[in-house]
């Protein structure tokens, strides 16, 4: 069995690596590196976990990626495969990130208050913060829901639940500590927030965006179901491309 220290090990060196990659991927404009990864991992994954999977499972995959390949065929294409591979490794385990689960009491209501309470809320804390660089832009187009969609489905599945379902497979099912616990949630956020530096790195703002976007939508994973951080994340980029068309 794994001790408490190999876990942090473990936990600390797939964190760094992980960021490094994102700031390489972001000084050299080489995206496509991080799909290409996590394709390949996805279907590692899936293969060595397939039995855990089943034609729910299945399904979800399905909508999701045809969803976003409304938006971006290329993306959509990915997405199956890595929800899949990060379900097939979360089932069963007792830190497993559920779409929805049916069985919990108040699922439903929680789901909703972190959709449209706490995505509301962040929608205008973003706005607020990107007033400073853009003008207001009031406008609609039908595509603003599916691009919306993309982002909160294809980034919370590849940069969120992908990477903790990492955390899973070189651990095993075994009991975190706190500083394993706060590791985890490091490797859900700063890859994902380093991603939206490609010029200079801004230690306030990524300050900003990993504590008051990056650690919510965690939050809503962890402790809710994947849909509410979906939900949540979509929401606050289809009210930015309302507000700012952008």
């Amino acid at each position: 069995m794994i001790n408490s220290k190999k876990i942090t090990k473990r936990l600390s060196l797939l964190t760094i690596c992980f960021i490094i990659f994102s700031i390489f991927t972001t000084i050299t404009n080489t995206l496509i590196l991080w799909f290409l990864l996590v394709f390949t991992l996805s279907i590692i994954f899936i293969n060595k976990h397939k039995n855990n999977l089943d034609k729910k499972d299945i399904l979800i995959g399905f909508i999701l990626s045809l969803i976003v390949m409304i938006s971006n065929a290329f993306i959509g294409i990915i997405v199956c495969p890595t929800y899949l591979a990060a379900v097939s490794i979360l089932k069963g385990n007792n830190k497993e990130i559920a779409f929805y689960n049916h069985s919990r009491k108040k699922e439903l209501f929680w789901t909703f208050i972190c959709i449209f309470i706490c995505g509301s809320f962040l929608a205008c804390l973003n706005l607020a913060l990107s007033l400073g660089s853009y003008q207001l832009d009031l406008s609609f187009q039908p595509m603003f829901i599916f691009h919306a969609l993309r982002a909160g489905i294809f980034e919370e599945i590849i940069f969120r639940m992908f990477l903790f379902a990492l955390c899973i497979e070189i651990t095993g099912n075994l009991p975190y500590n706190k500083s394993q616990e706060m590791l985890c949630y490091l490797l859900m956020i700063l890859p994902h927030v380093l991603l939206h530096f490609s010029n200079t790195i801004d230690i306030v703002s990524i300050i900003i965006l990993a504590i008051f976007f990056g650690l919510p939508f965690c939050l809503m994973q962890r402790k809710i179901n994947l849909l509410s951080a979906i939900g949540a994340h979509s929401m606050v980029d289809f009210i930015r491309f309302i507000m700012l068309g952008i």
